[in-house]
């Protein structure tokens, strides 16, 4: 029998007893990647069959020679798919991004975190509504006549927010006020510096009812200072926009 092992790209045949292991060896160590081993593994299983076929061929047995014969088309089946599986996962990982778990958990974490810059710049632009919103689910009437109480509460970072004659003190982690005899609410950062309110740091609010916001003493004072009569904005509450009294 002549041994013929067809690479199948005419008119490239090999005809030789190594049945073109050595060309497998010679694309396993160029491609240097995985998929070396595989090219080395069909070179070697190729020149077994060749050898069997060769050894049936001579021993003159049928039903060795038919056996040897399916094994080699097996293995040439699978010669063909090493060929073209290189360039078929190439054009594939052009269009098809892998990714491993971790990548994909790394992914969601990444989708999912919420920058603070993004968090502060969307409470300013929801501000007006959404203080104006709490005052009106706080107000309550109480008493004869309908009278109407304005119920206000915040709580701070941390307790023990040094008392003025304008601010008080936090017990309890509330802000009260002792004058007015009631609770304010408000952010839990001061909207003109944009730092949170911290332990025995000094904060004040308004006189003005309407205005329900909290600042930092300092940063509210370096901010009426700036302006000149009312109703300069600068007199007013940076975020109401409504007069600001500290009396």
């Amino acid at each position: 029998m002549h041994l013929v092992f067809n690479v199948g790209l005419e008119p490239f045949h090999l005809q030789n007893e190594y049945g073109g292991a050595i060309l497998f060896v010679v694309i396993a160590c160029l491609t240097l990647s995985p998929l070396a081993f595989l090219y080395v593994a069909i070179a070697v299983t190729c020149s077994v069959l060749n050898f069997l076929i060769a050894h049936a061929s001579m021993q003159k047995s049928d039903v060795l020679t038919c056996v040897v014969e399916a094994l080699h088309i097996c293995g040439q089946a699978t010669l063909y798919f090493s060929l073209y599986f290189p360039f078929v996962m190439g054009v594939l990982s052009t269009h098809v991004s892998y990714q491993t778990p971790v990548d994909q958990q790394r992914r969601q974490e990444t989708n999912t975190r919420i920058r603070p810059a993004h968090l502060r710049a969307l409470s300013q632009s929801l501000e007006p509504w959404t203080m104006k919103l709490e005052v009106d689910k706080m107000i309550e009437d109480k008493g004869a006549g309908g009278s109407r109480v304005a119920t206000r509460y915040w709580k701070v970072p941390a307790p023990g927010i040094t008392a003025t004659g304008y601010s008080t003190g936090g017990r309890n982690n509330d802000v009260w006020n002792p004058k007015m005899g009631r609770r304010l609410v408000a952010r839990q950062e001061c909207s003109i510096c944009m730092k949170r309110f911290e332990f025995e740091e000094t904060i004040a609010w308004s006189s003005n009812q309407l205005c329900i916001h909290i600042f930092h003493s300092d940063c509210i004072l370096k901010w009426t200072a700036l302006g000149g009569t009312p109703p300069n904005n600068f007199q007013s509450c940076p975020c109401c926009r409504r007069i600001f009294l500290l009396t």
